[in-house]
């Protein structure tokens, strides 16, 4: 059996073994009053979740939506007529539960809670990369089953947003897959760098702000541990395959020159540094 908890008459909190998944509807014919009581159910479950997900029992989490006395998922419902502001409040609220249990919550063996709503979000607007980034950067990057970056690079190819996913896939979100992404076919990130003197100058300014938080995320302040951290960390973007192909050591010693200017200033205020995103998105 499964543990459930009602938020709405549409809406469902369970908690539940990978074996005893209830199982879901493949209708995907919805009325617009039924997707009305799922928004507000959603933004209910999106304040309470962080309590619901520190209280289950069991390894697995998820909501199910109630359809003519049928379980479905949140993604086997028609996502896009569900009000853009309702979804993102969901993620925040996933990402919030993350934190609070200090791990990534599974929602079934191979997705974590949220997975593959926030995925299709990010490939429907430019807009929810950054929440995508923050998503993956609480999720269990090792084990989840799926090329969601790759889905995402997919729709969009380089842009700004891609841009940043890529810093951050190389970084706080890297695995053992981060060779495998596709960055080394073309167009290259090099040849969306080379096609505008702007492209340079961000990329460089966004991987100084990811290495010095790295730096801070992993050592004790010194600003020499910090400074060796900066470098250690920057040899992932010097990997040929990884897309920055031979403007790689000009862009990696300015950020490094960037990344360690950030530390000192960061080390003399006495403040541990933003989300490097927090400089560059919404």
């Amino acid at each position: 059996m499964y543990l459930c908890t009602k938020i709405t008459n549409v809406v469902y909190f369970i908690d539940y073994e990978p074996s005893q998944e209830p199982e879901t509807s493949d209708s995907d014919h919805y009325s617009n009053d039924w997707i009305k009581l799922v928004e507000q159910g959603l933004s209910i479950v999106s304040k309470q979740l962080p309590k619901l997900v520190k209280a289950a029992e069991h390894t697995c989490q998820d909501i199910r939506l109630k359809w003519n006395d049928e379980w479905l998922t949140l993604f086997e419902c028609n996502l896009s007529q569900i009000d853009s502001e309702v979804l993102r409040g969901y993620i925040r609220a996933c990402i919030a539960s993350s934190v609070a249990v200090d791990q990534a919550i599974w929602s079934d063996d191979e997705s974590n809670l949220g997975q593959h709503v926030v995925t299709w979000m990010a490939c429907h607007t430019k807009r929810d990369i950054p929440l995508f980034i923050r998503y993956m950067e609480c999720s269990d990057i090792d084990h989840i089953v799926g090329g969601d970056f790759v889905e995402v690079f997919d729709v969009y190819q380089w842009t700004f947003e891609t841009m940043l996913m890529w810093v951050a896939r190389l970084t706080s979100c890297r695995d053992q897959h981060i060779d495998k992404e596709g960055w080394d076919r073309k167009p290259y990130l090099s040849d969306w760098i080379n096609a505008n003197p702007s492209h340079m100058d961000l990329t460089i300014k966004v991987i100084a702000e990811k290495l010095n938080s790295m730096a801070w995320n992993e050592q004790d302040h010194e600003i020499d541990d910090l400074f060796n951290s900066i470098e250690l960390e920057a040899e992932v973007f010097l990997v040929p395959e990884h897309g920055l192909k031979d403007i790689a050591v000009f862009i990696v010693k300015k950020a490094i020159a960037g990344a360690k200017e950030l530390a000192r200033q960061t080390s003399e205020q006495g403040s541990k540094p933003p989300h490097f995103l927090d400089k560059f998105a919404e």
